[in-house]
């Protein structure tokens, strides 16, 4: 299925800050950075910067990633209270986050193949064009 929404991915330059900020490796090689480093067990780091109002857009964005990974692989999204409140985030900043909400909702793909945070995805999507 074609996003309805303007498409938008990670910058070097965000990986490469948050590589750092995060004491995260990269080597240059990896396509899915955000993905293949996100750890559970660092959540509270990731959504503490994340609040950062220092960061950019497009930081945020690649952050984002990894804090939506970090809940996909890891805690229960139905009892961790950061799940709701970091939805509210992304619901603030929906403009930031449009794509990457649509994405990870799996609009159009059998549910087999859906994530965990697909459900919350898909009720903000809907939230945000019923807005």
């Amino acid at each position: 299925m074609q996003p309805p929404l303007p498409e938008r991915y990670w910058t070097g330059t965000s990986i490469e800050f948050l590589s750092k900020r995060l004491d995260h490796p990269f080597d240059g090689t990896q396509q899915d950075w955000p993905f293949e480093v996100a750890d559970f067990s660092h959540l509270d780091t990731y959504l503490a910067l994340y609040d950062d109002v220092s960061l950019d857009e497009d930081i945020r964005f690649a952050l984002a990633d990894m804090i939506i990974q970090a809940f996909e692989v890891g805690g229960d999204l139905s009892t961790d209270p950061r799940w709701n409140e970091f939805l509210v985030r992304l619901s603030e900043n929906f403009s930031i986050h449009a794509y990457q909400v649509w994405y990870w909702a799996a609009k159009g793909s059998p549910e087999a193949d859906r994530w965990k945070v697909s459900p919350w995805m898909n009720d903000l999507l809907c939230d945000r064009a019923a807005s």
